[in-house]
């Protein structure tokens, strides 16, 4: 046996092992350093913005003079101070807002009179047509140019067409911006957008101050602009008392982020790479998740589930807080429209598990009843979408923008739907 041939053959396996492993290596770090320039590219191509995270806003120096982020009033975590003779119920006033970043950069609009994503432009028609009134899908979240009331504006440009909307607004905060602010320009259709967490959120808000808007005429008249500005400097506090308690935990949360900071840039630079480790070390088949995956992410986006008995209490206040509503927009002549957006078109009979299937399914039958006894015009958006909607539509928690451009058609129909050939003469001339 010749062992000196034996042992140069080692010496070849070994180095055509090595050559192919780091090829491999090699490659995947060119693919994945690519990748990041097309994700860079789209990025600087899709945003103005100069921050990638809420955080980097927040931290900057012109926070709170000259730009500012997106305001929840979270009673639930009294946020807000009840002793305070306004109680904030939305964003600041005429300056450029920070929303979110699902798709890869950090959306912005500049904030109109009265807080909301809508160019103030609108305001000076002497009349609405349409108001949007919803949460965070309506508010726009997470896209520039195709918020659902940009779309629809574009598609109907004979129409105006306003949004009252905030992320994670339920029900109860939703008839506050009809009260204080719908109202004020009597739009002829409201249309009132229903979520399948909204029965949870109404449990939050009806904990807090936001029961009065319950009652007839309650209002805090932020629709005065020197009503509207004491609520925006005690929204600019809020903001400057967390950014102190953020700069505060900076350092924590810095020594916190190195300790898996180098797995991040393994996994962020090696892609291909770490997932053939993940699979060598579970011996098992390795799956990326993919986009049919997100749609349990989804369900924490959620939070919790009510237990059956809270859902069904809830869906009684739900419906006095519909009755206001509906009575309210009576009352100035024009009509009220319940849209179901469910569990924005993730599918829910499928992917949704039993808990919140019953929700949804509770919520959908309450809504197409309560506008069937009140004569109201009731569209199930959300079984529209789910027929539809493919995993491009969705992104982690809203709408791509290719879902918000999709989901506007489909409301534009429901609008054409709603009138005679008579009515869409008078209001729609396309």
């Amino acid at each position: 046996m010749n062992y000196k041939i034996i042992k140069l053959n080692i010496y070849f396996l070994i180095i055509f092992i090595l050559l192919g492993f780091f090829g491999f290596v090699g490659i995947d770090l060119i693919g994945s350093l690519n990748n990041k320039q097309q994700a860079k590219s789209k990025l600087i191509g899709e945003s103005n913005s100069s921050f990638r995270k809420k955080q980097e806003a927040i931290a900057s120096k012109d926070f709170g003079k000259e730009i500012t982020i997106n305001y929840y009033p979270d009673f639930a975590s009294n946020i807000v101070s009840l002793g305070e003779d306004i109680i904030p119920i939305n964003g600041i006033s005429h300056i450029k807002t920070y929303f979110c970043a699902e798709q890869g950069f950090l959306s912005s609009y500049i904030a109109d009179r009265h807080g909301f994503n809508n160019d103030d432009d609108i305001y000076n028609n002497s009349s609405l047509d349409i108001a949007l009134i919803g949460d965070s899908y309506i508010h726009g979240a997470c896209t520039n140019k195709n918020s659902i009331q940009q779309n629809l504006s574009n598609i109907h440009k004979d129409l105006s067409i306003i949004s009252f909307a905030n992320g994670g607004a339920g029900p109860l905060l939703e008839l506050a911006y009809l009260k204080e602010y719908a109202i004020n320009y009597k739009p002829k259709l409201v249309l009132w957008f229903w979520v399948g967490n909204d029965l949870r959120n109404l449990q939050d808000e009806l904990a807090s101050p936001l029961r009065f808007y319950m009652r007839d005429g309650y209002t805090q008249n932020l629709f005065d602009p020197r009503r509207k500005m004491e609520a925006d400097n005690i929204v600019n506090k809020i903001f400057q008392d967390y950014k102190i308690e953020k700069s505060l935990n900076s350092e924590f949360e810095k020594s916190s982020q190195n300790l898996i900071s180098l797995k991040q840039r393994i996994k962020s630079y090696f892609p291909k790479t770490f997932s053939l480790y993940r699979s060598l070390k579970s011996k098992t088949n390795y799956e990326l998740v993919g986009p049919q995956n997100r749609i349990l992410s989804r369900e924490t986006v959620l939070s919790r589930s009510l237990p059956n008995s809270e859902d069904i209490l809830m869906k009684k206040v739900a419906e006095k807080v519909l009755l206001e509503a509906n009575n309210t927009i009576k009352s100035y002549g024009g009509e009220f429209v319940i849209i179901y957006l469910g569990f924005g078109g993730w599918e829910s009979n499928k992917y949704i598990n039993k808990n919140f299937e019953r929700t949804h399914n509770l919520q959908k039958n309450f809504l197409s009843n309560f506008a069937k006894n009140q004569s109201i015009n009731y569209y199930d958006l959300d079984n529209d979408i789910d027929d539809i909607f493919s995993s491009k539509d969705h992104i982690n928690g809203h709408f791509s923008d290719a879902g918000y451009q999709l989901i506007s058609k489909i409301i534009s129909k429901y609008i054409q739907n709603m009138y005679s050939n008579s009515a869409k003469s008078q209001f729609m001339n396309y």
